[in-house]
């Protein structure tokens, strides 16, 4: 008697990427960074010991006009013909900040620790080292001379902001909420203390408070792109989700570019459903492709055109991949890999096999460990008949980890469809070994079992 075809119950997965919603606490919108401005106050010769000394004069008075037009570079080639250690209190602090203004910061740290050894009081010289470590981002000694300017009197909206910066770098958002808030009291319309204590709530988890006070600032800034920036995410992490959405669509079209909020923009859409806001928004960010950005954006993308692939949106599917045709050398190897899997699944949907085999077998030229591609041509093969083609490629597949349960599913079903009944039971017992859990192929071998038994009592 000739046994029909078993048709396997749940053989051959799908293999896409279904699009989870992600947790609030893993999107984080990319602010743009703050342009903070410190500033660096001249030395104030009334403070103790501040005085040139007499032979010191004439040096002064040349620098003068230097200093009166900014010619920094000048004044500094003329304290390299002088001693350090031989320049009173006075000009070693002068020497300190202009070695601070042209960013030559080692330099400035010795002049002005030279400085602190003969006035360990002077306000202005704790000031002026704080800010070389700050721009050193050597956090922990700037706070120790802050905290000293402000016991030293110095205790301004410019030293209280300074040092709530460097307690919010230094992951201490409560301190840095107390010391903006001092800042702001000396200096209440001062954006950058706002700003910045919008950013210290934020890290303390204030959002009401972060909320209300981003408000506040809008209402007289409404293009200020890193404040809708801050609204989004603020509103992210309280579940806001459509407020977070449209905040980050009002800073993209102020003209915000980083790469990161359009992906964001685009996982929020595809959660409320908008899947053509979502491409058009990922195929706009390829615009920007490059190989120091790629490793953030190209995972989004192949994310999303696995989630269109499985949703059969072939459409946005198809745009998706275009939008990336001209940053083909941007592109690893490895992803070109896997996104060509996706070329060949929107090809077999449009009846386009000859198309589909190109990109399947382009996508194993290019990676020949990508078992969804080797997978797609066995599958191709066997559905042209091409048993054998189909076997080897099922046989190559199932060396993958990741694919083996279906390479060995789908040649199963492969040895039915050729009446090949021994060899697709051993084939169904090796991916139960592999899979205990998969009930459903336990009980695809038991029936298989059976018809084997019926074919040899035949």
């Amino acid at each position: 008697m000739k046994i029909r075809c078993l048709l396997l119950n749940a053989v051959v997965g799908t293999g896409f990427w279904f699009y989870s919603s992600l947790s609030n606490a893993n999107i984080q919108v990319k602010l743009q960074d703050p342009n903070w401005i410190f500033s660096l106050p001249s030395a104030h010769y009334e403070e103790a010991n501040m005085q040139p000394r007499d032979n010191e004069h004439a040096f002064v008075k040349a620098m003068q006009p230097l200093l009166a037009q900014q010619k920094y570079s000048d004044v500094l080639a003329a304290f390299k013909q002088r001693p350090l250690e031989n320049d009173s209190l006075a000009l070693q602090l002068l020497r300190g900040q202009i070695l601070l203004t042209l960013k030559k910061l080692p330099e400035a740290e010795t002049a002005l620790q030279a400085a602190l050894q003969q006035g360990p009081n002077v306000a202005s010289a704790h000031r002026s080292l704080s800010m070389a470590f700050m721009l050193q981002k050597k956090y922990d000694a700037a706070q120790k001379h802050l905290v000293r300017t402000i016991e030293l009197g110095a205790a301004d909206a410019q030293s209280y902001g300074q040092l709530a910066f460097v307690n919010l770098q230094q992951q201490h958002p409560y301190s840095a909420v107390a010391g903006y808030q001092q800042a702001l009291l000396l200096q209440p319309d001062n954006s950058q203390w706002q700003q910045g204590l919008i950013y210290a709530l934020t890290q303390a988890q204030a959002y009401q408070q972060a909320q209300a006070l981003i408000e506040q600032m809008l209402e007289r800034t409404p293009n200020d792109t890193s404040l809708w920036l801050l609204r989004s995410q603020v509103a992210l992490q309280q579940q806001r989700n459509s407020d977070a959405l449209s905040s980050l669509e009002v800073a993209l079209r102020l003209g915000d570019a980083q790469v990161n909020n359009y992906t964001i923009a685009a996982q929020l859409h595809l959660q409320h459903g908008s899947t053509e806001r979502a491409v058009i928004l990922l195929s706009q960010s390829t615009q920007q492709l490059n190989k120091s950005n790629r490793d953030a954006l190209l995972p989004n993308i192949e994310q999303t055109a696995a989630w269109l692939a499985n949703q059969q949106r072939w459409s946005e599917l198809n745009t998706l991949l275009k939008a990336l045709e001209y940053h083909t050398q941007t592109i690893p190897a490895a992803t070109a890999s896997r996104l060509a899997v996706y070329h060949a699944q929107y090809a077999l949907h449009h009846q386009q096999q000859s198309q589909a085999l190109k990109w399947l077998n382009g996508a194993i030229a290019q990676d020949p460990s990508n078992g969804e591609a080797l997978i797609g041509l066995a599958q191709l093969h066997s559905d042209n008949k091409s048993y054998e083609k189909a076997t080897l490629y099922f046989v190559r597949a199932a060396t993958f980890e990741e694919v083996r349960e279906r390479a060995l599913l789908g040649h199963a079903q492969l040895e039915i469809d050729r009446e090949q009944y021994p060899q697709a039971l051993s084939l169904l017992r090796k991916a139960f070994k592999h899979n205990p859990e998969r009930r459903d192929i336990a009980g695809n071998i038991r029936a298989l079992e059976k018809l084997v038994r019926h074919s040899d009592a035949g």
